[in-house]
């Protein structure tokens, strides 16, 4: 049985295929969303989910988030539990602006839960199939809006001839309602730093961070909400604003533009020729966050799929269309590297890379992953030693290549136009991410 899976930074969800449209899987508590969250309890036994969530609070110690084996292991169990299948591969959702590294942990964490990972799909082109936009008729543009709970990322997909193409992805991977929360509980800890007996200790952290949490969603519907710490049989209260939150906010808000503005540059699009605008992320019920989605496109966004479910919709697509559902039609989906990767050259102004040296005989090319214009400032990803023929120097030239396959995952291909010869290199290791033999030690 193949499964999608929507590993989130604060919510995880999985979906399968059955007959002819895609299901949520509930978990052991009858739910569908299952807290990213993952704990001990006092015996030493691994608690994942709600359960682990509400031992944030108590045992922050013994409780930690984004901890996605876990969270891939406890997915696999739901599905098993309700449908009776034996889960044996999966696609997983990340982030469209994950880089190399991080969606390699991603699929190690798949494999770690004992899934065979057939694919990782962008979160916002899962987006884009549980909307349906790959059944449409006619040539569409549209832009993919993504704030989730840890990242944001802008999508620019087009569709033609039965090709999904993402013409440009940018993003934030530092930005979403975590940090919104963070924000408000912060204000919070302002307003009440003189209050009598007031304990903005550690002690408290989980408690304060919950609070914020519900009080951002509260405001996407009422006009103001309380703010309340209850310890000991003390509390402290605050009541927050529409106004006061749209203030709050503002600097976060504000970095939302430049992915957006980013993403219509490289696509080389304008705003006006996008046909719709897609809402996807828990994040985007805020009103304030939908609003200036809005006046950003100077139209109002699609926002009729639950926007916490749509990506595992997406996913459990990708999943059918991998094992050939007779109930979808074949859909060619193509996607793009949403970093800059170069090389390590000795003039940082070169249009080839050539020899320096007569009778050099090797050339060392170290791969970077990043934006910075500094060598150091970015992720060295791989290296690759290749031998030349012996020429005077300059006369030997290579040309440097770059390729994904369908997992986002990079190979770099190296050729020699004088001799013809080609070298590749796949670049399995990244700093932190695991080995083959390594995973295989930890199954």
């Amino acid at each position: 049985m193949i499964v999608g899976i929507d590993l989130g930074t604060t919510n995880s969800l999985a979906a399968v295929w059955r007959g002819d449209a895609a299901e949520l899987v509930p978990n052991a508590l009858g739910q569908l969303l299952t807290p990213s969250v993952v704990g001990l309890d006092d015996q030493g036994r691994v608690l994942v989910g709600q359960a682990a969530k509400e031992r944030l609070h108590t045992h922050p110690h013994l409780t930690t988030s984004l901890f996605k084996r876990f969270m891939g292991s406890a997915t696999e169990e739901d599905i098993e539990r309700t449908y009776g299948h034996t889960v044996t591969e999966a696609v997983i959702s990340v982030p469209a602006y994950f880089s190399d590294g991080q969606r390699k942990a991603t699929r190690i964490a798949g494999e770690l839960a004992g899934l065979n990972v057939e694919k990782l799909i962008n979160e916002p082109t899962a987006a884009a199939l549980a909307y349906g936009l790959h059944q449409r008729d006619k040539e569409t543009s549209f832009l993919v809006f993504d704030l989730g709970g840890g990242t944001f990322d802008v999508s620019i997909i087009e569709l033609f001839d039965g090709v999904m193409e993402v013409r440009a992805s940018a993003g934030d991977n530092f930005l979403g309602g975590e940090d919104f929360d963070t924000l408000l509980l912060e204000h919070f800890v302002d307003s009440q730093r003189n209050a009598q007996g007031f304990p903005p200790t550690s002690s408290v952290l989980q408690a304060l961070r919950r609070e914020a949490e519900r009080v951002r969603k509260a405001l996407g519907q009422d006009d103001s909400a309380e703010f309340a710490l209850r310890v000991d049989g003390q509390q402290w209260v605050k009541t927050i604003t529409q106004q006061e939150l749209a203030k709050l906010y503002t600097p976060l808000l504000e970095r939302l533009r430049a992915p957006i503005e980013r993403a219509l540059r490289d696509a080389r699009i304008r705003v006006g020729d996008l046909d719709e605008i897609l809402l996807v992320g828990g994040t985007t019920r805020m009103p304030l966050v939908r609003k200036l989605a809005a006046g950003l496109f100077g139209r109002f966004p699609s926002i009729s799929l639950d926007p916490d479910q749509v990506v595992a919709h997406g996913a459990a697509i990708q999943a059918a269309l991998k094992a050939r559902s007779a109930a979808l039609e074949e859909v060619v989906l193509t996607d793009v590297c949403p970093y800059t990767l170069g090389i390590e050259t000795s003039n940082h102004r070169v249009k080839s890379v050539v020899t320096l040296h007569d009778d050099q005989t090797r050339v060392l090319l170290k791969i970077y992953q990043g934006e910075s214009r500094l060598v150091k400032d970015n992720i060295e990803l791989g290296q690759l030693d290749i031998p030349v023929p012996k020429r005077k120097a300059g006369e030997v030239s290579l040309d440097v290549r770059f390729t994904y396959d369908n997992n986002g995952l990079l190979e770099a291909q190296v050729s020699i136009p004088l001799t013809g010869e080609q070298h590749s290199l796949v670049i399995e290791n990244n700093p932190g991410v695991l080995s083959p033999e390594e995973i295989q030690q930890r199954l």
